[in-house]
């Protein structure tokens, strides 16, 4: 490394002297915070190493290597004797490793390279697993920042990632109003209602644990013999009821204006859908039941005929004489995502 650069981070130079000493996590911290730039012309790159020792370090080693004529990179080489293919306990044949070992003592460096290629992807995977979880890794980068956002952090909402973009035109950022209440959204139902009620500005009540039939894996089916299978069709054996699998949300609309847009087919139905996903994360099945005070329907003329709202079409007055309501269904479908969690 350049002695300019050795006085401009002193550390640096204790780094590569007693690399040895230092843990992979902080080392390599230190290079992303103090010597690795944000033009890129600084990259950092890992080699495996298979050490002689009875109990060898994690790291083996630290190099600085300047620019050359053909790329004017400068790069930092740490050499390490874990989580590699070309370490001790690597998946690879010893027969292989060995040829791998004898080919680079001969000066053919081939092999060796071609297990850096994988072994830079498996060490930079770790470095960013941990360090997406320990705050005592972040090192003040751009990538970091989003540790450091005060609602992101509390809520847990990535509004990137997690809120649908009908969610934050339709409510606005609601979350940020209380992020306490958001995070603490996948420990109980206590904060759902208000949560709701809140976005939605309306009056609402939450049943929890009305469940849902789930179907049992075929595997775990009971069987009398090879043929014979008890529960067949939706009986005993190939579904059970899950109590905790869903809830039910009352939501009371002020007029029928703003009951017809939250029906199915409305224009708030969509943002609606997304709300109840994002509040409720745990549930795989909530069931919307919007309802509306009789009170509020009134007489429309259509031509020189006279019709009541009451006798619309798909009205459900049956069970609550007082409201007219619909209901609809809204489930979650998870799905794995790339690093970052489920869908």
């Amino acid at each position: 490394m350049e002695a300019a650069g050795r006085d401009k981070h002193p550390s640096l130079a204790r780094l590569v002297t007693w690399s040895q000493d230092y843990s992979f996590f902080q080392a390599l911290r230190l290079l992303r915070s103090k010597w690795q730039d944000s033009a890129g012309g600084r990259k950092i790159k890992f080699s495996g190493a298979n050490s002689l020792a009875m109990r060898p370090n994690f790291i083996q080693s630290i190099d600085f290597s300047p620019g050359t004529e053909s790329t004017s990179d400068e790069v930092a080489k740490i050499t390490v004797n874990g989580f590699q293919l070309s370490g001790l306990h690597s998946p690879l044949p010893d027969a292989f490793l060995e040829e791998v070992h004898r080919a680079a003592q001969r000066g053919n460096e081939s092999p060796r390279n071609f297990l850096d290629m994988f072994n830079q992807r498996f060490l930079g995977l770790l470095y960013q697993f941990k360090s997406s979880f320990d705050p005592m890794l972040f090192d003040g980068s751009v990538a970091d920042e989003q540790f450091f956002s005060i609602f992101r952090a509390t809520s847990g909402i990535w509004e990137d990632d997690q809120v649908p973009q009908d969610v934050r035109e339709q409510y606005g950022r609601f979350w940020r109003r209380n992020p306490l209440l958001i995070g603490n959204r996948r420990k109980g139902y206590a904060a759902t209602k208000q949560l709701l009620a809140d976005a939605l500005d309306l009056e609402v009540e939450v049943s929890p644990l009305t469940g849902q039939w789930i179907s049992t894996p075929t595997s775990l089916h009971s069987r009398l013999d090879g043929e014979t299978r008890l529960g067949c069709g939706k009986s005993l054996g190939s579904r059970y009821w899950n109590a905790s699998a869903g809830l039910t949300c009352e939501v009371y609309a002020k007029d029928l204006c703003r009951y017809n847009e939250l029906l199915p087919g409305g224009s708030e139905t969509q943002a609606l859908r997304s709300l109840i996903l994002l509040v409720t994360d745990p549930v795989p099945t909530v069931t919307v039941r919007i309802l509306l005070p009789k009170s509020k329907l009134h007489q429309h003329k259509l031509g020189g005929d006279v019709m009541l709202s009451s006798s619309l079409l798909g009205l459900d007055d049956d069970l609550e004489p007082s409201f007219v309501s619909r209901s609809f269904v809204v489930r979650r479908h998870v799905s794995l995502r790339p690093f970052g969690g489920l869908q």
